[in-house]
Order: structure tokens, then sequence, then C-alpha cells
């Protein structure tokens, strides 16, 4: 042994450390089926500079000689197929010096008493394939555990390090004399490349996408191209700032893309020979929750606060106004049967349009029409009763019922010529698919006008099944009926037989992740929608769904895949045809498939 540590203290431990291995190893029977062979054991000496390759040739001859077959070629080091015994390796180790007698005679006895209790213990008759664990001597366990707790530190330090820089980076530890609402405000965003192809059939109708907008700005009569097809770059970019002005009081901004003229879009078209890009606020608003959570307030520009699909409104839109929720159970104790129900009231007051115009130079009747029409202020007011119920293996079902009240938001008719008295009655944006009529004098230019009034009721069911974790079943279905739609009424303004149209329904159904956000989260959808033409208002509808509005039925496929975290790929098929057809009027006949790939990144 003290040739060993001698060994040992003239030697790097990289080479020791394979030496002392095989001593272990050589400590235990003789080598069986599955464990190292000769070769293995002279090539880790050799490798090692442990024995020179002469001393290994002179054991594998010494080795032959004693079971009686003289060395050949074949018979050398690499070509043999015979065992070697643990003996012939210790009398190497010990004719080499690199052994004391002394631990020769040790080593040598331990294997003859460990060979006494494998016979004892499984008989002569043992497996030749049987695993067996070599005995360890206390110096090898020494240095391995010592290597081990030494690894272990290290990660356990690095880890340490790295989770301290990150909460530091949080909470701005270091930062000398950092400010306060350093703390308090939070940075979120996203950026979204999209291609898209809008493909369409031979028979659409050549007029039967009107711009209303663009007819109101220039008094004539506009329509889109919905004949040949249409392939485009879009991009969306949003920076999100949210602020903890106090304990209960959030403050929110956001800026985005997109024409500050669409309520229900951010996207910015490529191609407009570089112009630069324009940005807008789309959200603004101050947050109020209670301490126990079950009182919400917000004024300002905010998401939909209401339980809802894009059956009614485009996911993108946001509201204008006040409104308020109220959790009827949140105030029990958690550990009550009640907590699993969840239901609650949001109510909201949201202004659309203000109107005030001049009376000036107007004649008496003309000044009071518009009088008249400075008191037609457009709001939307809406209330919604609904609950979430939340299953003990995590499964969700929310469903709510609701009511949008749109006041004054018809068009008025202008009976004085060359005046503009009722031409604020317009709405300042449209899609397509709601009857409408020129509400302005017949001399003068077209001016187009809301024919329906719109109250709307809308049932609305999400179930999220969490019975196949890790993956997650998404079901919902929507139904809306506009109650205030009159067909004898809208066809008077129209000129023209309307039908009835005053419903809408979707359902659909997802699988995938619980989550679109780490790397590998995965989903895949198909939505059914059947949205009549005055079932909902078309300036706040899906703008995708057959180019964008109403009068509108199809299905969307969607599939979402995850590249990295917080990175989504996702495609988007959606085939949408128009409701009101009719095989001799070619004025109305529309059908629009549409295809989205994107790529999408946030922090």
């Amino acid at each position: 042994m003290s040739q060993l540590r001698s060994f040992k203290r003239q030697s790097k431990f990289s080479r020791l450390l394979p030496l002392l291995g095989v001593v272990g190893l050589l400590q235990g029977a003789t080598l069986t089926a599955g464990e190292l062979t000769e070769t293995d054991l002279l090539n880790m000496l050799l490798d090692n500079d442990i024995i020179t390759r002469e001393q290994a040739q002179q054991l594998v001859d010494k080795v032959h000689q004693r079971r009686g077959a003289p060395p050949t070629a074949k018979t050398g080091m690499a070509g043999m197929e015979s065992r070697i015994k643990a003996a012939d390796i210790m009398d190497m180790l010990r004719d080499e010096g690199l052994i004391s007698e002394q631990s020769y005679q040790q080593m040598q006895e331990r294997l003859r008493q460990r060979e006494t209790a494998i016979k004892a213990g499984k008989g002569d008759d043992a497996a030749a394939g049987d695993v067996r664990v070599p005995y360890l001597p206390d110096y090898i366990r020494e240095d391995m555990e010592q290597s081990i707790r030494q690894r272990v530190e290290v990660d356990v330090v690095e880890k340490v390090k790295d989770e301290a820089v990150r909460t530091a980076r949080v909470y701005g530890w270091g930062i000398k004399e950092a400010p306060s609402w350093v703390h308090k405000v939070k940075i979120s965003g996203d950026g979204r490349l999209r291609y898209q192809a809008d493909m369409f059939p031979d028979d659409n109708a050549m007029y039967g996408y009107p711009d209303y907008v663009a007819i109101n700005e220039s008094g004539e009569e506009v329509y889109d191209n919905v004949n040949d097809n249409r392939y485009r770059f879009l991009t969306r970019f949003r920076l999100m700032v949210k602020a903890q002005a106090t304990d209960r009081i959030e403050l929110g901004m956001r800026i985005t893309t997109g024409n500050e003229g669409n309520p229900v879009s951010s996207n910015q078209t490529l191609g407009d020979f570089s112009s630069k890009w324009d940005a807008n606020f789309d959200l603004g608003y101050l947050k109020y929750t209670s301490l126990e959570e079950e009182v919400e307030l917000l004024g300002g520009r905010f998401k939909n606060p209401f339980l809802h699909t894009d059956l009614v409104y485009d996911s993108d839109m946001t509201f204008e106004g006040i409104s308020g929720s109220y959790y009827f159970l949140r105030e029990s104790s958690p550990f009550s049967d009640e907590n699993s129900w969840d239901p609650f009231v949001t109510i909201g007051a949201f202004p659309l349009q203000e109107i005030h115009s001049s009376i000036a130079n107007l004649s008496e009747d003309a000044a009071k029409l518009v009088s008249e029409t400075n008191d037609r202020d457009k709001y939307l007011y809406a209330i919604q009763l609904g609950t979430h119920y939340e299953f003990l293996n995590t499964s969700k079902l929310s469903m709510a019922l609701s009511y949008y009240h749109y006041d004054q938001i018809e068009g008025k008719r202008n009976p004085y010529e060359g005046t503009d008295a009722t031409y604020e009655t317009a709405s300042p944006y449209y899609q397509v698919g709601n009857s409408v009529f020129n509400i302005n004098h017949p001399n003068d230019d077209p001016q187009i006008g809301l024919a329906a009034s719109y109250k709307l009721v809308n049932a609305t069911v999400k179930y999220t099944m969490a019975d196949f974790f890790p993956t997650y079943v998404f079901l919902q279905a929507d139904y809306v009926k506009n109650i205030a739609f009159d067909q004898e009424e809208v066809s008077a303004l129209v000129g023209r037989e309307v039908p009835d149209r005053d419903t809408g329904y979707q359902f659909g159904i997802a699988a995938g992740t619980a989550t679109l956000s780490y790397i590998r989260d995965w989903r895949v959808s198909f939505t059914y929608r059947h949205l009549e033409g005055d079932a909902v208002l078309d300036a706040f509808a899906d703008s995708d769904f057959l180019l964008g509005g109403t009068d509108a039925e199809g299905y969307i496929l969607e599939a979402n895949y995850l590249l990295y975290d917080n990175l989504v790929s996702s495609l988007k098929w959606i085939s949408a045809d128009s409701i009101d057809t009719d095989p001799d009027d070619q004025l109305y006949n529309i059908s629009v498939d549409t295809l989205q790939l994107s790529l999408q990144a946030s922090f």
C-alpha cells in the first residue's frame, strides 16, 4: 500500500483514478459474463500509462502459457477471447512494483473471503451472467464522495447565484437609489409577423363588398375587390405598461400598430412604399380591485370585460367607458363548498359617438333637426350575469347571459337638400353585412346609415376539460339574437325586401396544452359560425371572417405550436360564404378562403 500511496503522490489524480478503480474491481470475484473483459482492463491500464504495452503483452503471453495455448498473431492481446483472472492482474501489478507485497496479500485474502461468501450464498451453480457488485476500499469511496460533494456544491452555488441575480433584476437590488416606482411597473409586449392569402372564386359578385367608410368620405360608390386573389404581409407590434399606483389601483397603457380608424384590427399591411407605420393607444385605463377581489371597477379604454367568444366582438376589440363587476361568493371562506362556484354580474356604459354639430347658417327647421340630432349621442349599455365553476380535477365551466343595448345607433334621414343636418347619425366605421340606407337627401351625395336597431341577447358557454391531462379539451358554444330587428321597418328604409336576419351562433372544439407560453406547447381547433346580417353590429364583428363583418357562415381551422418559450407559430384556414345569396342576384354572392401563417413572440 505504501508504494501505491507513493504512486498517488507522484502522479496526477486523473491518472491514478483508473488504477484505483481496477484495484477495487480486482478485489471482487472472478470476472463473469457482462463484466469487464481482459481487453477492457488492459486497455484501461494502457490508456492511462499505468503499464506499458510490453508489460501488457507479457501478461497475455503468461496467461496463454499457463493455459497451454502458445501465443500467436491471432491470440495476441487484441484477439484473445479467453477470460483473464483477477489474480493475473494482481500478479502483474505486484511484479511491476505498483502495489506492495503486503497489499497484494491483503487483496488475495479478500478475494478468497469473497469467493467463499459467494459460494455459500449462491452455491457453485451461480449463473454466469449474474451481476456482482465489486468491493470498494475506503480510500476509493472517500475519493468518490469528495468528488461528488464538490460537484454538488458547485451546482448548488451556481443555481443559487443565478436565482439571486434574477431576483435582484426583478426587484432592483443593488441599483443605487432606485426610485420606488421601479418596483411597481411591469412592461410586456408582443410582435407578430403574418403572411395572408385571400382567395376568391370566379363567380364572386363584382359589387358585393361596398366600402361604406370610403363612400361616406367621398360621396361616391366605392367597392373592395373580391374577384382577384390578394397576397400580402402584415405585422402587429404592441407594448403594454402596467403600474401599481396603490395597493388597489392599477394604471395600464398599451401602444399598438394599426389604423386608428379601425376599432377591430391592429394589423399593419406592408408595402406602402416604406411609409412610416401608424401607432396608437388602444388601451388606457384605471382599475380598482377590492381586497377580497369581489369588486372590480374599470374606467378608460380597456379589454372586453365580459365573458365572450369572437362571435359578437372581434378579439382585438377594446371598450371605451366604465364597467364594474361584482363576484358574489369571493368573500366566503376558501374552505367552503360554495367556493367552487364563482357567480358574477358585470355592467358597463360605453360612449360610441358624441354628436355636436353646428346650427349656424341653417334654416329654422334644419337647425331644429340638428339640435335634435345633437341629443342623439350613441352609447352601448351592457349587463351580463354569469358564473364560473371549477371541478376537483381542475376542469372549469363558464357560462353567462348578456344583454347589449345600442342606443341611438340607427341613421336618421335628412329631408333638407344641401345641408348635412343628420350626417352625424351615420356610423364612422362599417365592415359589411348590416342593413344600411342613404340618409341624405336624394339630390345630395350619398351618406350611409344603419337601418336596423340593435338590442342583443347573448348566451355563452365555455368548458375546459382536464380529464385527459396533460392534454386539455376546450369546448365553446355561443348564441346571439337581435331582438330589436324589425323586418318590415328595415325593408322600408332599404327600399327592397330584406330577409329575417337577426340570429347568430357558433360552436367550437380545441385540444392541446393548458397554455400557449412554453416550448412544445400546442393547440388545434375547429370552429363553425353562422352570423346573419343584422344579428350583431358588423363594425365590431370578427375582422377576418369573410374579410370582416356579418352575413357570413363557414368554418375556421387553426393549429398553434410553440417553437421556443413565448414564440408561437400558427396556421389558420378560414372558409366563409355570404348567407343572403341569390343565384339570380349577383350583387350579394361572396365567398372567401383565407390562409394565415403567423409567427408571434412575446415577453
